[in-house]
Formats: C-alpha cells, structure tokens, sequence
C-alpha cells in the first residue's frame, strides 16, 4: 500500500505518460462504484485504478451436480454471475456450455467458468476445468441430493477427481441449499456432508486442511458475500496450507484465500486454444489461456501442428483491451 503523498505524485507523473481515454472512462467509473478504504480520500481516480490493476487474475470453476441447479439459475448474490447466460441452459434448468463471468475482490480479479454438472455434457466441463486455478465444488445439502452425487458412480465424485486430475489443485467446496435440510440449517448435516466429502478428496490428493468449507443458501444469500444470522453455530472456516493460514466465513473470503499459481515467465510462450472465431470487420479471434511465457501485442506466434504463423493485434479479457504483457490468464 501506498502511503506518502510524494509516493503518490511520482506514481501519477508515470502513469499519466501512458494514459488512453479508456482508462480515464474505466478510472472514474470504478471510482464512483467502489469503496477505496486502502487509499487517501484525495487520491487521483486514476492512480487508483493503475494501484488495483497490480492484482492478481484468479480463475475459478464452479462445477455442480446436476441436482444443485438451484443455484445456479435463481442466486443472484454476486452481481447474478451464477445465472447462465445462454437461454438453453435456463430453459432447461441446467448447465449445458461453459459460461464466463467476472468480479473483482479487495484481493483479485476473479473469472469465474460454470461448468456443467450433467453426465451428458462432461466434455464441456473439461474444457472449462482446464483453464481453472481453483475450483468451487458445489454440492446439495438437501436429503437425497448429496447421497446421490457422493455414491459411488456420482457426479461429485467425479467432478472433484476431474479436476484434480485436469492440475486444478486449490478446491472451496460449497455446501449449498443449506435452508433445504431439516431442521433448516441443520449442524448435523454440514458436519455429516464436511466428513465424507473430506475423506474422499484427500483420498484422490487434495490437502483437504487447505480446503475451505463453506455453508450457504443460494437462495438467499447466506454466507455468501456476508455471514448470516441463521446458521450461529457456525464460526467460519479455516485452512492450513504450506504458504499461508487462512481463516474466514463467507465464499468471498475463501476466493481471496487462494494462493496465486506459479507464473512460468521464463518460459517458452505456450498458449492451448479453447475456441477460435471468426468476426466480420475483425478477423480470426483465438481464445485460450497462457500456460507459460508472455504474451505481447504485435508478436509474431506459430500454431501447431500447422506452423502457420499470425501477428497478435490485441489482446482482451471480458471485451476489455488490455495493454502490456499478460501471462498465464485467458485471453482473446
């Protein structure tokens, strides 16, 4: 953090030699809709926004069972960023095709990917699952929908072995419908839903004390973004990990515990495709996330196993253009 004001006014003498109109949209936008209580009130609006561009982008992918779909099509918490975006997937009341979202915390910017829960459309969820760093597994704490993806031939299984075995290896599990058991917000049942999914991830590989389990209600919000009242006996969850101890209650606060990955920059650029578009006026898009190396505006990169070569001529994350050098994140 920032704290003496000749800081400041040397920061904002570099950045105003490198400012677009866009970022002096984007700056005084963020700084009319969000809270800056790290930052002097007399801040520049645009050194702010330069200051929060230094964190980390995070990958996440919610994968759900197919009964958990509740979330999914009606929470509305974070901004409705688990509302799928294709009408598909809304008509028929689950996930079919991956969908991307973005929000940003006190700590990264965070792209979430909803990947399917059905059986049907797996593929798809290893596509999302391979661009991810963390994973949000979301199981139902209503009776029969947990037992029925925790069998031995259930989709919780298979999605939290999925992504383990696709390198995903930082895990939040989500204990949703919480308002569903009975009593409503039952102890017992997060207890009972926290032991038998534990033993099984740590089976598989996972460091299960550095997983984060977190009980919520969709529905209506709970321990979403902020704790709730309904669940007292509840006092947060805590996870011990090799770099760092975290403690927290909300799913918010569990996103801002992940430990960023290792960003291979030394590296050869390697950057898989996810999708490729063609857009009139604009050309061939390419779509993927950058695995090891650099990625630079006007360089000149090879495709295997083709050897056909293209100049990038921008790069973007979630329509916005991007300037400078991005590594390790998923790009356009």
């Amino acid at each position: 953090m920032v704290h003496d004001e000749n800081e400041f006014l040397l920061i904002r003498r570099q950045l105003l030699n490198q400012t677009t109109i866009h970022e002096h949209q984007r700056a005084a936008r963020i700084a009319q809709t969000m809270d800056f209580n790290d930052f002097p009130s007399n801040i520049d609006p645009l050194v702010k926004e330069k200051l929060l561009k230094r964190r980390e982008r995070m990958n996440s992918i919610i994968i759900h069972y197919t009964y958990e779909k509740r979330w999914s099509h009606y929470g509305r918490t974070i901004h409705q960023l688990w509302n799928d975006v294709f009408q598909t997937g809304r008509e028929r009341e689950l996930t079919i095709d991956i969908s991307l979202c973005k929000f940003e915390t006190a700590k990264y910017y965070v792209t979430i990917i909803d990947a399917p829960g059905h059986r049907d459309f797996i593929k798809n969820t290893i596509t999302g699952t391979s661009q991810a760093d963390c994973a949000i597994l979301v199981v139902a704490a209503g009776t029969g929908e947990f037992e029925g993806g925790i069998s031995k031939n259930g989709q919780t299984r298979e999605h939290a072995l999925l992504a383990y075995t696709m390198g995903v290896k930082q895990m939040i599990v989500v204990v949703n419908k919480m308002e569903t058991t009975e009593p409503p917000y039952s102890y017992g049942r997060f207890e009972e839903i926290k032991t038998e999914v534990s033993a099984y991830i740590k089976k598989i590989g996972y460091a299960y004390k550095g997983v984060a389990f977190v009980p919520i209600s969709g529905w209506d919000g709970d321990n979403m973004v902020e704790p709730t009242e309904k669940m007292p006996w509840y006092k947060g969850w805590s996870i011990e990990r090799r770099e760092a101890n975290a403690s927290g209650k909300t799913l918010l606060e569990a996103l801002d515990a992940i430990v960023p990955p290792a960003r291979p920059t030394d590296k050869p650029l390697r950057l898989p495709l996810s999708d490729v578009y063609k857009i009139g006026r604009i050309g061939t898009v390419a779509v993927g996330r950058v695995e090891t190396g650099v990625l630079k505006p006007n360089m000149v990169v090879s495709f295997s196993p083709s050897n056909l070569q293209a100049e990038v001529k921008s790069i973007e994350m979630h329509h916005e253009p991007l300037d400078g050098q991005y590594e390790r994140k998923t790009h356009r």
